[in-house]
């Protein structure tokens, strides 16, 4: 089935007198698929592929107005049938739809480990203030508080990354360039603190943990920076 942006950004183009040959480059340029592109073209109604186009001289043509050549007018023709990047719709890529959907599925279960820790550490906390009430004036075990603070800390930094996440994951599987920002600042941020932290520990287990997900987010950057014009 063919995209109905597609169909409708094809209409309008050629309304407007843009040459096929054109418009199918600027599509592909934005990353459609060149089949996606003649299904397109075979199903707009209004002007064949045999069919002259607006710009094109043939008997039946009313003469085109021909204005004096000056600086004005000619800024204004070209920002009148030139294409903007808003109209040209975005195909989305493979790899940026693996990317989003991996990325919101991270960010729920980052969600939902900070509730469990907030959950956890709320427990803790009550029971810590319940203990030392209890009939045979049992204490609770030192540092069970601050265990509970600490979860509670967790939990929040957790929901945190889930929400931004979840975002910018979601913007970034409809193409939208502040989603693309935000996932770019993502990556750039952990791949930032692996860095200070290998600088500052030097931690050969926590190097090869975290070796692998920093390499990812690499990938990611830079095939995410590769499809920048896609974004709109």
């Amino acid at each position: 089935m063919v995209d109905n942006s597609l169909l409708n950004y094809i209409k309008d183009s050629l309304e407007r007198g843009f040459r096929e040959d054109y418009i199918k480059q600027t599509l592909i340029d934005q990353g459609w698929n060149s089949q996606d592109i003649n299904d397109a073209f075979n199903q707009v109604h209004g002007y064949g592929r045999d069919q002259p186009h607006p710009h094109e001289e043939h008997p039946h043509a009313p003469p085109q107005h021909q204005e004096q050549s000056t600086p004005e007018n000619t800024n204004k023709t070209t920002t009148q049938t030139e294409p903007t990047q808003q109209q040209i719709p975005s195909k989305r890529t493979t790899g940026i739809t693996v990317i989003s959907s991996l990325g919101i599925l991270s960010a729920v279960m980052a969600l939902l480990l900070g509730a469990i820790s907030l959950g956890v550490g709320a427990f803790i906390g009550i029971g810590s203030d319940i203990l030392p009430m209890g009939p045979e004036n049992i204490t609770a075990p030192a540092g069970v508080e601050g265990i509970g603070f600490l979860l509670n800390i967790m939990g929040f930094v957790y929901i945190i990354i889930g929400v931004v996440g979840l975002v910018g994951f979601y913007l970034l599987l409809k193409m939208k360039k502040i989603g693309w920002i935000i996932i770019i600042l993502i990556g750039f941020l952990q791949v930032a603190s692996f860095l200070m932290s290998f600088l500052s520990s030097f931690n050969i287990l926590e190097i090869i943990y975290n070796t692998p997900v920093i390499v990812l987010w690499i990938v990611i950057i830079v095939y995410l920076y590769m499809k920048r014009k896609l974004f709109v």
